[in-house]
């Protein structure tokens, strides 16, 4: 008799841990289905949502994109800001209004900036 109980405790045992098992298999499947609805939506289109601190230079001056805010609307209509993204070098060799496109996994933004030369105390912009 002892030895049925003992083997009906073992018996108890295995199915607690199957038991546990199994529902952590469960947690992990419903896990991965909402993961992937919350990554459904696509990429919509990228926004400037802050251009760069500066955007008017003089003639030959290191264009610097410090301040610039990039954000990415998706197709449920959410939207963050994203980094990794790449921009355009303008020319600031010659003067006038310079366009600086920014690219985002395929989708593209624009922003402009102006270069123009100092001539004494005035500042000579050329549209």
């Amino acid at each position: 008799m002892k030895k049925t109980k003992y083997f009906k405790g073992l018996t108890g045992i295995f199915t607690v841990i199957f038991l546990l098992l199994a529902g952590f298999s469960a947690l992990i499947s419903c896990k991965t289905e909402i993961d992937g609805l919350e990554n459904s939506a696509t990429l919509a289109s990228i926004q400037i949502t802050q251009e760069p601190a500066k955007t008017s230079y003089y003639l030959t001056e290191t264009f610097d994109p410090a301040g610039l805010v990039v954000t990415a609307v998706y197709s449920d209509d959410t939207s963050e800001p994203v980094t990794g993204f790449s921009l355009s070098v303008p020319d600031t060799d010659t003067l006038g209004t310079k366009s600086v496109v920014v690219t985002y996994e395929k989708k593209t933004a624009s922003f402009d900036i102006t270069v123009s030369i100092m001539y004494g105390d005035a500042e000579i912009i050329i549209y």
